[in-house]
């Protein structure tokens, strides 16, 4: 895979598919980044800046460690090609690639290669602040659909935090003086406990959903990987 703006050399093509020729990688990631090049040579303001920022949410979400997570210079094995589900479009693409790859932990390296600018009189499709906008809610889409249990256990904790601070004054009346005088700060803090319960429940059925499609998805590596070897 490859951007059809002629920001990548076909120099690079040999070693960035050797790793996946040689079984040593299910996706080959051109890193744009090692070489300083893209700092060096994209004009755009503001594109350092949100990949760096996409980065460092992918490698958060994910626990991985990738430099490019953007790139759009890329080799698969035909594992990857037969377990990827295409399911978004546009430049969200790459990144959901990434967090495709970490989570079913599918063998990822990433390859230092040479980036130049576009042609003079080109123009770019890309959209910094729309695209940027959309690239963030894919990551927390598929944050939410890969760790469901941090996702809504995250909200479930906040949720009940507040709950907490909203209950206690009603409990500290209620111990100093046996009544509760303050109902409707009592009724909003159950409320508020009630719902961070039923985040985590929801969590938790969610959480046992994804184990089972990493179970599925383990099982069509696997065949795929016999198949092929």
């Amino acid at each position: 895979m490859v951007d059809a703006d002629m920001t990548y050399s076909a120099d690079d093509l040999a070693k960035l598919i050797a790793p996946v020729v040689d079984n040593k990688a299910d996706m080959a990631v051109g890193d744009r980044h090692s070489l300083g090049l893209y700092k060096q040579e994209n004009k755009r303001r503001f594109h350092n800046l949100g990949n760096g920022l996409v980065q460092r949410l992918v490698n958060f979400t994910c626990g991985t460690n990738f430099v490019d997570v953007m790139s759009g210079y890329r080799a698969f094995s035909r594992v990857f090609v037969q377990t990827y589900p295409l399911l978004v479009s546009g430049f969200q693409l790459e990144t959901d690639m990434s967090m495709f790859a970490a989570n079913f932990r599918l063998r990822v390296v990433e390859i230092p290669v040479h980036y130049q600018d576009r042609p003079a009189g080109s123009f770019s499709k890309l959209s910094t602040y729309l695209d940027g906008l959309k690239v963030v809610m894919t990551i927390s889409s598929l944050f939410r659909y890969y760790k469901p249990l941090y996702f809504f256990g995250i909200i479930s904790g906040f949720l009940a935090l507040l709950g907490l601070l909203c209950g206690l004054p009603v409990i500290y009346e209620w111990l100093t003086t046996g009544y509760i005088l303050h109902l409707p700060l009592a009724v909003l803090a159950v409320g508020i406990m009630i719902v961070s319960v039923i985040f985590l429940c929801i969590g938790l059925l969610l959480d046992s959903q994804a184990y089972a499609r990493r179970m599925d998805i383990e099982r069509i590596i696997k065949n795929c990987t016999r198949c092929i070897y």
